[in-house]
């Protein structure tokens, strides 16, 4: 194989990436709109919720939310933009949920309860926003829809720079 051959290639795996990155940017922003029904519901109840990725098991504290959408009473559960566990030397709560809809979870020394906090932001009978698509109203969220934005801010510029690497092969070194 030459090295134009090669850096087509190169180029062909670049340019498909970007495609990549393209594509889960334009179902990420439709997928905003699609979820265009809102009501409020009412936090009955607390859990814990159990994720697991890459051998690395978490547990966040959510709300359960009851709601009424298009005469169907369902339940959702709270969502968040993201869980962050942190470990520093010194935290002054053990959980913290910024503006961002982030879960920052603070283990430290300094707060060794970790107790459910929740419960004391949502408590039980208040009232939270729950978005929903308008004809399937079980596919809901309630809190924050989770963004794809860091997977196609890093699969643009990789996709970029293998399809660049691919056109200086082609060109620069054939």
């Amino acid at each position: 194989m030459t090295n134009q051959e090669a850096g087509f290639w190169i180029l062909v795996i670049g340019l498909l990436f970007c495609l990549a990155a393209f594509g889960i940017l334009i179902w990420d922003e439709t997928r905003k709109y699609r979820y265009s029904g809102s009501v409020m519901g009412t936090v009955v109840s607390h859990k814990w919720r159990q994720s697991s990725t890459e051998n690395v098991s978490v547990r966040y504290p959510c709300a359960v939310v009851e709601y009424t959408a298009e005469g169907k009473r369902l339940r959702c559960e709270q969502r968040y933009t993201a869980v962050c566990y942190n470990s520093v030397k010194k935290a002054e709560a053990d959980w913290v949920l910024d503006e961002k809809y982030v879960l920052h979870c603070y283990a430290s020394r300094h707060c060794l309860n970790h107790v459910d906090p929740v419960r004391d932001w949502f408590p039980a009978g208040s009232a939270m926003e729950v978005h929903y698509v308008p004809g399937k109203p079980e596919k809901a969220f309630c809190g924050s829809l989770q963004s794809l934005r860091l997977l196609w801010l890093i699969l643009l510029p990789v996709g970029a720079g293998i399809g660049l690497f691919g056109i200086l092969l082609m060109t620069v070194l054939a």
